[in-house]
């Protein structure tokens, strides 16, 4: 299951870590996910270009410095770039839901 935030600009799946690094004269971004919730055994990394580092506004009026990454979302046949930024939802009432935990 997945969680669909209209009116967002962008979307914000829980990664335990966010890291930029240095590679070949660019800037990736390496994030630590757990996609299969509520498991958090199985932990791979994910490395992605850097778009953009943005200061983003979350549902609650806070604001904190995040890094936009833009992967190609495929579905069927159709697919598209989309911004997603990362954020660490630990602390929040509902931490993973836009990760797509039940």
């Amino acid at each position: 299951m997945t969680k669909v935030v209209t009116g967002a600009r962008s979307c914000a799946p829980h990664a335990f870590f966010a890291e930029s690094y240095r590679r070949n004269g660019t800037d990736p971004l390496r994030l630590g996910v757990h996609p299969l919730q509520p498991h958090e055994t199985f932990a791979p990394t994910c490395d992605a270009p850097v778009v953009d580092p943005r200061v983003v506004s979350d549902s609650g009026g806070h604001r904190e410095h995040r890094w936009v990454i833009e992967p190609t979302v495929r579905l069927g046949d159709a697919e598209w770039r989309v911004e997603i930024t990362s954020t660490d939802r630990e602390s929040r009432l509902c931490p993973k839901a836009i990760a797509g935990n039940k």
